[in-house]
């Protein structure tokens, strides 16, 4: 590995933009669009998105390492996605797994990969045949994941050349990322059965992703981030709605895939930026998720489809900063009530 990277190193330019990184990860999506495989699109993009960030702050061999798993996991999403109760266990395992692994500041980017298979688990892409749980689709989720997986952790790598990687904050031990692993997989787990079995759908995967997002116990600004979260998706979804207006009813469907892609490259590039706000990255993330997972829907009004799941996102996205921030608020009251009982047991005692 070390006698490749040096020779990328000579062969390559003194200063690869970003931009031609970023450009060359989501290539497969520009690809799938002009083929017309749209439906394989939203889980491309997803799954891109994690396992470049997770190669990076990783390391492209830890990357390749569980790349079978991650495929796993997102095949189980097709096979848990009409079994509530089934569904909501695995999900709180998924969560509770990646979210003590935060103990590593290395392992923090673990975090998307459950973020989206809670997402997909709403609404697993159909990719063969007529049922999303027929073995068939199961197993072209599974091939299609772990291709992307490998390309996106040769992408992780060449990031990782070019591109300073900042050292993001870790949980401070094992036992606290155990303890927020399995809060967050309780709130998660019952809210993926709640979703699965009053079939909430897209909207109730942004719910889920919300509650991931907003509430992070041990976790220093929560509130501010949710505002963010709040704010994004609002400016988002205001670009979307500008955007229907200009694009005809029947218009293709790569034509709204590809700005979603432009959108998701332009929060890719936001996200390289240490002292971009959060909401920035979010509102063109709310943008090309959107129009991206509407172009692949299949249907044949696909401006009223995009419109239908922007609303979608916008109120569920509110819901779950709501919920969010409740749960947040309990669980700092109950650890402020224990922190001072300790501190009332100590001072007794001198």
């Amino acid at each position: 590995m070390n006698a490749i990277t040096k020779e990328f190193t000579h062969v390559m330019p003194k200063k690869l933009p970003g931009l031609v990184i970023v450009t060359a990860g989501i290539l497969p999506l520009y690809i799938l669009g002009v083929a017309g495989k749209t439906a394989a699109i939203p889980l491309s993009l997803l799954i891109l998105v994690a396992m470049v960030m997770v190669a990076a702050f990783m390391g492209p061999k830890l990357s390749l390492a569980i790349s079978p798993l991650v495929a796993l996991g997102f095949a189980g999403t097709a096979y848990f996605s009409d079994k509530p109760l089934a569904g909501a266990l695995f999900i709180a395992v998924v969560a509770f797994l990646c979210r003590a692994a935060m103990v590593s500041s290395k392992a923090a980017m673990l975090n998307l990969i459950a973020i989206f298979i809670a997402i997909f688990i709403t609404g697993p892409p159909l990719l063969t045949g007529h049922n999303p749980v027929a073995w068939d689709n199961i197993r072209d989720i599974f091939l299609w994941t772990l291709g992307a997986c490998l390309w996106a952790s040769f992408i992780g790598w060449l990031l990782t050349l070019r591109v300073p990687i900042p050292k993001l904050p870790a949980l401070p031990s094992l036992k606290i990322a155990a303890v927020s692993g399995l809060l967050v997989g309780l709130l998660v787990g019952v809210a993926t059965w709640v979703v699965l079995d009053y079939q909430l759908g897209k909207g109730g995967g942004w719910l889920i992703l919300t509650l991931f997002i907003v509430f992070q116990p041990f976790t220093p600004g929560t509130m501010m981030k949710a505002a963010h979260r709040a704010i994004g998706t609002l400016l988002g979804f205001f670009l979307l709605s500008l955007l229907l207006l200009v694009e005809p009813n029947s218009a293709p469907a790569w034509a709204f895939a590809l700005p979603g892609i432009l959108a998701m490259t332009a929060a890719f590039m936001d996200k390289l930026k240490s002292d971009s706000p959060y909401w920035e990255y979010v509102m063109f993330l709310t943008l090309g998720v959107v129009l991206i997972e509407g172009s692949g829907s299949g249907q044949q009004h696909l401006v009223e489809s995009i419109r239908h799941l922007s609303v979608l996102r916008l109120h569920y996205t509110i819901i779950g900063v709501v919920i969010g921030l409740i749960a947040t608020a309990l669980f700092l009251g109950v650890q402020n009530k224990l922190s001072s009982g300790a501190l009332e047991e100590i001072s007794t005692h001198v």
